[in-house]
Order: structure tokens, then sequence, then C-alpha cells
């Protein structure tokens, strides 16, 4: 009982250390000079100097997450840990990078190596103005999501309407449904939109159908 008291008393105070104010900015910094590392390999010439000195860095830096995700396990309740999906990122890209380098020649290692650069989204953990971004945005998905597919809903429409009409005279743009669904996906991002129209203008010869057409959608879907 004595010792399990110790180790719970030790537990707490390598968690008060973990969640100070010092490790998680030294944790933050970390995170975002791997992320400046990462830009900084795909930026410079690949010769075998660089190739080296990326690999002893990437080394130093999946050690210190590795041990930095010890320390985590250790401070933190299994419950409270497991249940922090955070924590299962961390694992994920922490286990990816030691796999990674410790076994030569593994098929697809330079893709595995590519959830390196993921460990900049840890920094929305540990800054409160990022975790409190990414929790409006994930609150915000199921409205958008109705939004989405009433979009969806509409350009399909209007990509069905643009093939029945206008499949002969500018098959490049709505010979098909596919076809016809991705051109008014291009005019709704406003990419060219006024130019296909112009074009299909001229094609048909009726401005006034065709204008009524390309203006009425993306007054819709804008």
């Amino acid at each position: 009982l004595k010792q399990a008291s110790s180790l719970h008393l030790i537990r707490q105070r390598v968690n008060c250390f973990y969640q100070g104010d010092f490790c998680q900015v030294l944790v933050a910094s970390l995170i975002m000079a791997n992320f400046v590392v990462n830009i900084c390999e795909t930026q410079l010439p690949t010769t075998a100097r660089t190739i080296r000195a990326f690999e002893m860095i990437d080394w130093g830096f999946t050690v210190f997450f590795t041990v930095e995700l010890c320390i985590n396990f250790f401070a933190t309740h299994v419950v409270k840990f497991v249940t922090d999906l955070w924590n299962w990122f961390d694992t994920l890209v922490v286990g990816v990078s030691l796999v990674s380098l410790a076994v030569e020649n593994l098929p697809g290692a330079h893709i595995m190596r590519l959830m390196r650069c993921f460990r900049v989204f840890r920094l929305f953990k540990r800054i409160p103005s990022f975790k409190n971004i990414l929790t409006s945005l994930s609150a915000s998905i199921k409205p958008m999501s109705s939004a989405f597919a009433i979009v969806i809903l509409v350009t399909a429409i209007y990509a069905i309407v643009g093939v029945s009409f206008f499949r002969s005279s500018v098959p490049e743009n709505f010979g098909s449904f596919f076809i016809g669904f991705f051109t008014l996906f291009q005019a709704m991002t406003g990419d060219g939109w006024s130019e296909h129209c112009r074009d299909l203008m001229a094609a048909t010869g009726n401005g006034t159908y065709v204008a009524l057409f390309y203006v009425s959608f993306v007054l819709l879907v804008g």
C-alpha cells in the first residue's frame, strides 16, 4: 500500500510537470521545429549529406517524442489516456516513425515517413486558441454536411439539364453526367465559368437561355 501511494505521488508530480507551461511550450516548440525541418527537407537539394543530416535530426525528434509519449502514458490515468483520441494520434505517429526508422528497406517506408509532417496537428491539442477553432469546426460538420448535400443535389440537377440541352453543342463540357457535373463544379469554384458560358452561347446561338442557366446556377450554389 505504501509503495502504491509512493507511485501515485510520483505520477502526480510527473503529471504536474508534464502539464506545466514549461513542458507544454517545449513540446509545442519542438513540434513546430519538426514541421520546419520537414519543409526544409522537401526544399533543399537531395544529396547524400542532406539525407544523412535529416535522418539524424529525425532520429532526435523521434526519440524525444517517444520519451514524451511514455511520460504522458505514465503520468496520465490509463482510462483517461486511452479515451483521449489525441493520445491515439500521438501513438500512431510515434509508432510509424519508430517502425520506419528501425526497419531498413521496409516496403512503403517513404510513405510511412510522411506521417511525420502530421505531428504539427498536435499543436491543436496544446494551444487553446487552436483547440477552440478545431472544436468549432467539429461542431459545424453536421450542419455544413446538410448544406453540402443540397449543393451536390442542385449541381446534379443542373448537370442533368445541361447534358440534356447542351450535349451536342459542347460535348467536351456536357458530354455526359459526370463531365457536366465537373464542369458545373468548376463553375461553382469561379474558375473560368464565364468563358464556358460565352463558349456555350456561341455554340448554341441562344445566349439568353445559356445565361439564365449559368447565372442561376452560380447564384444558387455561390
